[in-house]
């Protein structure tokens, strides 16, 4: 049988291999939220978690971080296990005919108010009313106090589904000890994220939080309103534990206000900034009320590698200074773990690609090209520094790569394969200060 092969054969073998790139844009809100039983839920749209109704503090932290200009795309909630649920009444007075429900695993758990019921009578009613539905006495270890009915769950590592329908508030707490394993299941479903806030604004979990962010390629976001940051003499606060600890990882704000989330506000913001193109300090937080901060007070927390978010002059209303605990810039952390994504994956995209790459001058030239393409990127993304003339005319690379000439590697090296190269590179840094003297005269002459 004729076929074009046997004119013109034509072979196209495909060499499109890639590896994903991390994204560095995506916050995290860890919650004990009983409104979803999966480890993480991915939101658009503020509506969609309003609708989801995941809790008064964890709507406010989501919101938080979707109110800024520009906003971003995604929005993710982790959901940390169960330590115990309060429900209380929404309303502070019980008529007749008042309905009380709230939803357990997709089953309505329901009570009308009668004449003469007070608050225990309703919180009586309720509780007999969820005793009767399927998988609730098992879930739950239930204890129907004076003013709410707290549920502790028989086994934390178990969901269910837990969310208030109408005049019924429903407050979660996680285990204060529990973090850690919480913060791995909601990496295990879903790694996409790059950095977290916590709802719970407990120093204890900030602690714990931010020992476990230091060892991956995580940021975390830490909020406190410990009076005794603000205490010069004090080494013991939270401030204080994480700048001796030197986490590199972490960024804690120091605010006034619990119910707010500017922590969340704050990734919100900034991960809308490609990495390398941002400064963590003066930026606005919307929906965010300013701390006031004595300067005594300013300072110490400042001295102590915390953040603030204070009135700077009317209607302008800024972060500062925008560091980590461990006293680097936020924004060369980022910029880092950006840097590292970067070349490692080209790197390996390219070796992937190749059918071999020998180790030859050639073939050593063929990945230090494309490391130097790497860097350019970084150049490119502000995370760099370009190549500049310095004032004797001379020109400073942004980057130098280091490599060996193949005749110069030793018998062992080669074969074990690997390929040892170094670079250097000039960050960009960023102007955050200027300091500006000058004078006014009426003539130039004296004046210099």
């Amino acid at each position: 049988m004729a076929n074009l092969s046997q004119i013109a054969k034509v072979v196209i073998s495909l060499s499109t291999a890639s590896i994903k790139k991390a994204s560095f844009g995506i916050p995290l809100v860890v919650s004990p939220t009983t409104a979803f039983t999966e480890r993480v839920r991915i939101y658009s749209e503020p509506d969609a978690a309003a609708s989801d109704k995941l809790g008064a503090s964890t709507l406010a932290a989501v919101n938080a971080a979707f109110a800024q200009s520009p906003r971003p795309q995604y929005v993710y909630v982790g959901r940390r296990d169960l330590a115990s649920a309060v429900l209380t009444l929404g309303v502070t007075t019980v008529n007749p005919g008042n309905i009380f429900s709230f939803i357990f695993n997709g089953q309505t758990v329901s009570y009308t108010a009668v004449e003469d019921d007070g608050v225990p009578d309703v919180l009586a009613g309720l509780s007999s009313a969820a005793t009767a539905i399927s998988g609730f006495g098992g879930a739950y270890t239930v204890s129907v106090n004076v003013n709410d009915i707290t549920l502790t769950p028989t086994d934390p590592s178990k969901a269910f589904e837990l969310k208030s329908v109408s005049n019924v508030d429903i407050a979660t707490t996680g285990n204060e000890s529990n973090i850690a394993a919480d913060l791995v299941a909601i990496q295990r479903a879903n790694k996409a994220w790059y950095g977290f806030s916590l709802v719970e604004h407990i120093d204890g979990l900030i602690l714990q939080s931010a020992i476990w962010a230091e060892t991956q390629t995580k940021m975390y976001f830490a909020q406190s309103s410990s009076e005794a940051i603000t205490d010069p003499e004090s080494t013991s606060d939270i401030a204080s534990l994480l700048m001796r600890g030197q986490y590199y990882r972490t960024a804690l704000m120091v605010h006034k206000n619990d119910a707010e989330y500017p922590d969340a506000a704050w990734m919100g913001k900034c991960f809308t900034y490609e990495p390398g193109s941002e400064v963590w300090a003066l930026k606005p937080l919307s929906i965010i009320q300013p701390s006031d901060w004595s300067d005594t007070e300013q300072q110490t927390i400042w001295n102590k590698n915390a953040n603030t978010y204070e009135e700077y002059s009317e209607g302008y209303y800024l972060t500062n200074p925008g560091r980590v605990s461990g006293g680097e810039w936020l924004d060369i952390i980022r910029g880092r773990d950006f840097a590292v994504d970067t070349i490692q994956k080209d790197v390996a995209s390219g070796m992937i690609r190749a059918k071999k790459i020998p180790y030859t001058n050639p073939g050593i030239q063929t990945l230090v090209n494309i490391v130097r393409g790497s860097m350019t990127k970084l150049q490119r993304a502000g995370v760099l520094a370009p190549d500049e003339v310095n004032s004797a005319g001379e020109t400073v690379p942004g980057f130098v790569i280091n490599y060996p000439n193949a005749a110069d590697v030793d018998a062992d090296t080669k074969a074990s394969r690997k390929l040892y190269l170094s670079f250097v590179g000039i960050l960009a840094g960023a102007i955050q200060i200027t300091d500006i003297t000058g004078t006014l005269a009426y003539s130039y002459e004296g004046s210099a």
